[in-house]
């Protein structure tokens, strides 16, 4: 009974937690202003837009409904994107403990998803088009990772019959988004049926029903005549046929910086996680307790490049551009590897090695689709920090659960400094939101007063997106937005 009391208590706590946090989603998207794609987008018919972008662009299509959705009721940004953050949040904090996540890990895995890279996050939190199309279908995807980590342990899965229906379900949650996760989440489908017919020679219905879910919602992206109408040659996504150009373009300026060097915090934590595998791997109670000498070589390397690797992205701001760029493109492998080879030597849970493992390949291979498309921007690196974060936390849980010495002072100062950090936010984005308001009074005044000219100033500009759009000037977009007369003269001033 007891024991029952406690685990009741402990599930009102994260209950009350998730709430809070709920509630912190909501308030940094309700002060997030519109962004330039968002005053582009209502200034024509949003959903009329939508569906123009079905016909001459591409296949997002739940992405663009979304979007038009959000942008015609204001209301609804902040409603919807509050409740995706929280059911992202509740999927990955299941999928990354082995039981009921508990209050610190819930804490930890709250706190990588809002305290993502800063140019991560106002490509993805801050801009209406950049959510819908990249943090939605990334829950389902998470979901069927959590219902799937069965396969790594040492007895066969089994699946309930109506576990089948909800894997097609969650196959077709995942389409109709952004093209790249579209093309993952079949391969990574793939790999986990081929997974199973090797080791228990057998093909799961839910696992088979989820792919064929993926390839029912794929057929209904290349329906769009965006794709069959010249946007193969002449849209912002089209097919690159200088593949090695492109793999050199794309790894020097998108994947060694916005794949490893830009997660500080992740990369910061994975250095901590491996240490204290280390320390509780190799130390030796009777010869004196842990020494750095009882670590293999190998394992020495990739612990020092572990440690290299967020304390050069920390200071990054001081390396010349130029520098950068190739340090980062050294040490992204080599934090890879070592990511990978520490994960083998140090972790001796064979399911959690497996998962993990499977994991970190899994991030990798996100970005491999992003190869192929003209475009790239950071927020298509979304889905692999959220995977890598989702490894981070199952691995400081195994830590935890083969030597609790030192751990609780650890996580406690991790959950100190990341509450400080979202209290930081609460009241930077309050300022923001503050300021929105003074400026609505402004246009207001304006209005009303016929005045000549609009001064747009917002404090924190650097947290916030900024995006060119087709066909329309900003000035045009913002005018209309906010139906302000064509005789006042706008200018942007931001302040960072």
């Amino acid at each position: 009974m007891e024991n029952i009391s406690i685990a009741k208590r402990r599930d009102w706590k994260v209950i009350v937690l998730f709430a809070v946090f709920f509630i912190l989603f909501f308030f940094i998207e309700y002060n997030v202003p519109a962004q330039t794609g968002d005053w582009a987008f209502k200034a024509a018919d949003p959903f009329a837009k939508a569906g123009e972008m079905w016909t001459k662009q591409n296949g997002q299509l739940f992405a663009h409904i979304l979007t038009a959705l959000m942008i015609s009721v204001h209301i609804l940004t902040p409603i919807l994107c509050a409740g995706l953050l929280s059911l992202l949040l509740f999927v990955c904090s299941k999928a990354s403990t082995e039981n009921k996540p508990d209050l610190i890990t819930f804490l930890i895995m709250a706190s990588a998803i809002i305290l993502i890279p800063r140019e991560l996050f106002k490509e993805t939190y801050t801009s209406v088009s950049g959510f819908a199309n990249i943090v939605p279908p990334v829950i389902p995807l998470v979901a069927y990772i959590y219902l799937t980590r069965n396969i790594f342990s040492k007895e066969k899965p089994a699946y309930k019959s109506k576990m089948a229906l909800a894997g097609l379900g969650l196959g077709l949650a995942t389409q109709l988004f952004a093209e790249h996760i579209s093309l993952f989440v079949l391969i990574f489908g793939i790999a986990v049926i081929v997974y199973c017919a090797a080791r228990f020679e057998k093909i799961y219905a839910f696992h088979f029903l989820f792919v064929l879910g993926v390839c029912i919602g794929a057929a209904i992206m290349l329906l769009s005549p965006g794709y069959w109408s010249g946007g193969l040659e002449t849209g912002n996504d089209v097919l690159v046929t200088d593949f090695l150009s492109r793999v050199a373009g794309a790894y020097l300026n998108g994947w060694s910086k916005w794949l490893v060097m830009d997660h500080v915090l992740i990369n910061a934590g994975f250095a901590y996680v491996f240490c204290r595998l280390a320390a509780i791997r190799y130390s030796s109670e009777g010869n004196g307790g842990f020494r750095i000498s009882n670590i293999p070589t190998l394992c020495r390397i990739g612990l020092a490049v572990m440690l290299l690797t967020p304390l050069i992205g920390l200071i990054h701001n001081y390396i010349p551009a130029g520098i950068f760029i190739y340090i980062g493109a050294v040490l992204t492998p080599l934090f890879i590897l070592s990511i990978i080879m520490l994960t083998v030597k140090m972790v001796k849970k064979s399911d959690v090695r497996l998962f993990c493992l499977f994991l970190f390949i899994g991030a990798c291979a996100s970005v491999f689709p992003l190869l192929f498309i003209k475009s790239m921007e950071q927020r298509d690196f979304f889905m692999a920090y959220i995977l890598m974060a989702i490894a981070f936390v199952r691995l400081l849980e195994y830590s935890k659960a083969s030597n609790r010495r030192n751990y609780n002072i650890v996580v406690g100062v991790i959950g100190l400094c990341s509450a400080l950090l979202m209290i930081y936010f609460c009241f930077m984005f309050g300022f923001i939101g503050y300021s929105q308001g003074l400026l609505q009074k402004d246009i207001k005044v304006i209005n009303e007063t016929s005045s000549q000219k609009l001064t747009v100033m917002t404090p924190n500009g650097n947290w916030l997106l900024k995006s060119m759009v087709p066909d329309i000037t900003e000035v045009d977009a913002y005018r209309q937005y906010y139906g302000i007369g064509d005789d006042v003269e706008i200018s942007f001033l931001d302040k960072n």
